[in-house]
């Protein structure tokens, strides 16, 4: 896996102006990953000719490594195999004297700091790709995951998932299901952006085409599409923080292992895609993935006839929806809420949702007859609106949601 980090180094120079570190503070690093996105070297964008055996010919050319890094299975940092460039003393070097008796080394972490007369720079992401925060603790012992903070010397986290009641078997601190050679640590997050992997996609195609004018384009689109699916979630996050902490802690019981697995809930945008009717939005998903294979759920606290049975899967073969917006106006918040009352519909009334049936070819008196996922998706974008426009939605506690079908 390969990761670009576009921040600039702060590069520090010995007396006699020598950068400290080999390479531009300008150039690009590449951070080379694992699987569980662990960053294991960091190189940068200059590159080195290696000849043939004749000398005269250049056979290929190698990166310029800046940093390198290997870890505990929980994280911690193994100091004799996790590398940076610094600058150490020569054997008449004298900071008063002769400040400049310097040569460049690549040393590990068990390097005696007396023998260095100036340090280098670690890189600043670490474990699952995530940012250190090296002040307190010391190098590699603090990682920042954005919600917490977590120990890699413990495996451990520093405060409470908060998401744990979804998890009410595992402990609130623990990481990565205590297997972190398997698990990395999901943001939990059930709003999926997605552009958010088309604008990736692109700027890996970009990285490697940097003179392409259509991609240039594309990544532009793609981020402009991106930032206005985020405005609109972020709308109905601000005007009715339950209705949006409804899909975001959305779960449903798998069938084979009995756990818990999160319900993606994906939002697009299509300007070009014809609508379904009259609708601004509109809300897919399949009871069969790309293979054919079908993922079974179980829905708990319902009498049913057939607990057991297919779960919803997105487009991604994921438990999970797809929406997709038609058009992004002022009110797109609206249409993202009579959406979320379809999935609410799906999964808190699967029965009637089953009977409702598919949308496609129904009149309007029947999309919106009573007891029918239309019917229920506008009574979920009423109280919407109504808590928009009364403020209500603001507190988080003051949550009517799931509606009852009624």
């Amino acid at each position: 896996m390969v990761g670009m980090d576009l921040h600039e180094e702060d590069m520090y120079v010995t007396t006699a102006g020598v950068p400290l570190q080999n390479g531009d503070p300008a150039l690009k690093q590449f951070q080379l990953s694992n699987h569980l996105g662990n960053v294991l070297a960091v190189v940068n964008g200059e590159r080195k000719a290696i000849p043939d055996v004749s000398g005269n010919v250049i056979d290929h050319y190698e990166a310029k490594l800046e940093n390198s890094s290997d870890y505990y299975p929980f994280g911690s940092l193994l100091r004799e195999r996790t590398y940076r460039w610094v600058w150490k003393k020569g054997p008449s070097y004298n900071p008063s004297t002769n400040p400049n008796d310097v040569y460049l080394a690549l040393v590990n972490m068990n390097e005696n700091p007396a023998d260095i007369a100036i340090e280098g720079k670690s890189h600043r992401f670490a474990f699952n790709g995530m940012e250190k925060d090296d002040e307190v603790k010391g190098i590699g012992n603090s990682l920042d995951f954005g919600a917490r903070i977590y120990d890699s010397r413990l495996g451990r986290w520093m405060s409470v998932d908060p998401l744990a009641a979804k998890y009410p078997s595992w402990s609130p601190y623990s990481a990565f299901r205590n297997n972190p050679i398997l698990y990395v640590d999901p943001d939990g997050k059930e709003w999926v952006n997605a552009f958010d992997a088309v604008v990736a996609q692109k700027e890996k195609a970009f990285l490697d085409n940097p003179n392409s004018n259509k991609l240039q384009r594309q990544l532009n689109i793609a981020k402009e599409n991106q930032m206005k699916v985020n405005e609109v979630i972020n709308n109905l996050k601000e005007n009715d923080v339950a209705l949006y902490n409804y899909i975001e802690n959305l779960t449903i019981k798998d069938a084979v292992t009995g756990e818990k697995v999160n319900v993606k809930v994906t939002v697009g945008l299509d300007y070009r895609s014809g609508r379904v009717g009259t609708e601004d939005a509109h809300t897919n998903y399949r009871l069969m993935s790309s293979s054919g294979e079908k993922h079974f759920v179980e829905y708990e606290g319902l009498e049913r006839k057939y607990k057991i049975t297919p779960g919803p899967i997105n487009s991604n073969d994921e438990i999970g929806f797809d929406v997709t917006l038609f058009s992004t106006p002022d009110w797109a918040d609206i249409n993202l809420s009579n959406e979320a009352g379809d999935i609410m519909f799906r999964m808190e009334y699967p029965d009637a949702a089953a009977k409702s049936g598919t949308d496609k070819g129904k009149s309007y008196d029947d999309y919106v007859k009573k007891g029918t996922a239309g019917y229920y998706s506008f009574e979920v974008e009423e109280t919407y609106k109504n808590r928009k426009k009364s403020g209500e939605g603001k507190d988080p506690n003051n949550n009517p949601y799931p509606l009852k079908n009624e």
